[in-house]
């Protein structure tokens, strides 16, 4: 990729993978941008020609969802709980109905992430995370029940 293409491509999506941080993170920032620019060094890295936007989109999601994965389980941070790091939410959102969203089990979690704030189909979850449509589907009534339990029915 030349550099005036990687710069269009970082930031057509550089706001997406952040976000998708923001869902393992819970707002740490310094963790956030660390797998932010890891995800984007891999693009350079490997060289990558992605055939269309969609595919695109979904090796960076696939891409970030792994790192981020990996950064959790770290052994470093079986020493330091990043969850009481305290930073700042970085986005101004109904706090109590994003808390309930980060704390959701991570196949929930994600789902409802990926559905709701980044618009994806179930089909199109189900081809990104290589899981049946089906299971996609339980994981995001499982996600808004476990939501509407903890913060009512006007959900």
């Amino acid at each position: 990729m030349k550099e005036e293409e990687f710069k269009d491509f970082y930031q057509k999506y550089v706001d997406m993978v952040y976000r998708l941080t923001f869902t393992y993170f819970k707002g740490n920032k310094s963790k956030m941008e660390d797998v932010t620019q890891d995800v984007f060094l891999k693009v350079l890295e490997k060289e990558i020609n992605f055939e269309s936007n969609d595919h695109a989109k979904y090796w960076l999601i696939k891409t970030t969802t792994n790192m981020c994965k990996n950064s959790v389980n770290h052994w470093w941070n079986k020493n330091i709980n990043i969850e009481n790091v305290n930073e700042p939410y970085i986005f101004d959102k109904n706090h109590d109905v994003l808390d309930a969203v980060l704390s959701l089990p991570d196949k929930e979690r994600i789902t409802i992430y990926l559905y709701y704030y980044e618009g994806y189909s179930a089909k199109e979850i189900s081809n990104i995370l290589n899981k049946n449509e089906n299971t996609i589907f339980g994981y995001l009534h499982q996600g808004r029940n476990i939501l509407k339990e903890r913060l009512g029915e006007d959900l």
